[in-house]
């Protein structure tokens, strides 16, 4: 039972392998050795990633320059010259799939269904979780709250697979209506015509619609755990270890949490966050 219990597990790594070779069948090497690097900037996601004034700004995105200096200055190459591409929340998987950028650099979750897929994610750099943001005389805290009324989410995010699952598990999936948007911007306005009971989405990603005096809640309980990681394509295994050995440094020389109070200014990092950042310092 032993042996074939590995020998599934090798199959497994072969197929997953083969997968990500054919990922990258369009013959293009790796990132390391391009001499510049297209990064994928998701639009409208503040205060991870988004293009203000024409230019990459986030936390994210800030990550992705540092991270890429940092793994060629330990590599001892010309740093890689970078660009910048705009694509948005639901397009950014076949963005690097398709080759249209290198990095994606956005509030991106590292999930199975994306590595199958064949996407490459670099060690955890955020954790977050799902929640919903609706209005405070009408909260809504869980699934349950949803029912016989409507709820908008992002288009191809993990936030809208994990409320269809939790919708199932609840056994109200036909009492209520998921409006899918493109992005969140649109969601909440939805939200504030009144068209929705709540938007789903992230819970670190709704956050920035929380203005003072605003009728706007967070229901308050993560409902999934999202971490976020830099993602390319799967194939390019030196380009993964280029990225996380520039990612390692910020996290080991603590140049992370100068990163994270630029982004989030009087904000303090919860445990789970701290021990990703802690944990993520991988030694030479």
């Amino acid at each position: 039972m032993t042996r074939r219990i590995w020998q599934s597990a090798v199959l497994a790594l072969v197929l997953q392998g083969e997968a990500a070779l054919a990922a990258c069948a369009d013959g293009r090497g790796s990132i390391v050795s391009a001499g510049s690097i297209t990064m994928g900037v998701v639009v409208d996601s503040l205060p991870f990633s988004d293009i203000v004034d024409g230019k990459g700004e986030g936390y994210m995105v800030d990550l992705c320059r540092d991270a890429v200096e940092a793994a060629a200055v330990r590599a001892e190459i010309p740093v890689p010259t970078l660009h910048e591409a705009a694509v948005a929340p639901a397009d950014r998987v076949e963005a690097v799939l398709a080759g249209q950028v290198d990095i994606l650099c956005g509030a991106t979750t590292a999930s199975i269904d994306r590595r199958e897929r064949g996407l490459g994610f670099s060690q955890t750099v955020f954790v977050t979780g799902a929640d919903f943001l609706s209005y405070g005389a009408d909260p809504v805290l869980n699934v349950e709250d949803l029912v016989d009324r409507t709820v908008s989410v992002v288009t191809g995010t993990t936030t809208l697979a994990g409320l269809r699952s939790a919708l199932g598990e609840a056994g109200v999936s036909d009492r209520v209506e998921i409006l899918l948007v493109d992005d969140h911007p649109e969601g909440v306005q939805m939200l504030k015509d009144r068209k929705v009971a709540a938007h789903a989405g992230d819970q670190a990603l709704l956050l920035p619609y929380l203005a003072a005096r605003s009728p706007l809640r967070l229901g308050g309980r993560l409902n999934s755990f999202e971490p976020y990681a830099i993602a390319l394509q799967a194939c390019d295994w030196e380009g993964l270890a280029f990225i996380d050995a520039g990612l390692s440094s910020l996290l080991r020389t603590g140049a992370v949490w100068d990163i994270f109070a630029r982004h989030f200014p009087g904000a303090e990092p919860g445990p789970l966050l701290i021990a990703t950042f802690i944990l993520g310092g991988v030694p030479e």
